[in-house]
């Protein structure tokens, strides 16, 4: 606890930014609608994300990347609050 307030001091005294994504980055991903598809095969993981596990159901909030991995809006949040990085393959999202 400590360390986390001096850290954000020495930050905010060296304009240094937190790691995680900025509000307007955040707002220009790729947000979509899930819709199942007609054909999937057996071991398809797109189908689910894979920060909580779960199936995508039809209507769900998703967030798409420019690597083109899907996670839920939820899901992603928290994580981009972190770092910004995909959470699978690591790209850097600019």
């Amino acid at each position: 606890m400590m360390i986390d307030i001096e850290l954000r001091e020495v930050m905010s005294a060296k304009k240094i930014s937190p790691p995680g994504l900025t509000k307007r980055k955040w707002k220009s991903l790729t947000q979509l609608v899930y819709k199942p598809p007609a054909i999937t095969a057996n071991d398809d993981n797109s189908l689910q994300c894979s920060i909580c596990y779960l199936e995508f159901k039809e209507g769900c909030v998703l967030k798409e990347l420019k690597c083109l991995h899907r996670f839920h809006n939820e899901c992603l949040r928290p994580w981009f609050k972190q770092t910004d990085t995909c959470p699978l393959c690591r790209l850097k999202i600019k």
